[in-house]
């Protein structure tokens, strides 16, 4: 099962996405549904915490790429936050999924907000 915590800080316009466990097709609509919830809140910044993600097929990366689209549509800048130690910054640096992209990734909480909240 997979764990989801939406916190909003409205002060800094910003939301914080954190998921734990595994992210795959069964998961999917639960968290497209979250993500176009934030879509609709329009905040400045999101970042998507996926250090505590154990598994991501290509349904969750296929999710996460298609909400980076449509975020950066409505001016909302995705950050993604993931451990050094996750296997999945490895796979996904490797694979260069993200990076080709264009979703940011970032190793700590503060260059993330940092980086979704500059000007």
């Amino acid at each position: 099962m997979l764990e989801i915590n939406l916190r909003k800080n409205d002060r800094l316009d910003m939301q914080v996405l954190a998921f734990a466990g595994e992210l795959d097709l069964s998961e999917k609509e639960r968290v497209r549904d979250y993500l176009q919830g934030v879509l609709a809140d329009n905040p400045k910044g999101l970042i998507v915490d996926v250090t505590e993600i154990t598994f991501m097929d290509s349904s969750g990366i296929g999710l996460f790429l298609s909400c980076y689209a449509q975020f950066k549509d409505a001016d909302i800048r995705m950050a993604v936050l993931l451990s050094d130690n996750n296997y999945l910054m490895q796979k996904f640096r490797h694979l260069g999924i993200f990076g080709e992209s264009g979703i940011a990734m970032y190793a700590s909480r503060a260059e993330a907000e940092a980086a979704v909240l500059q000007p």
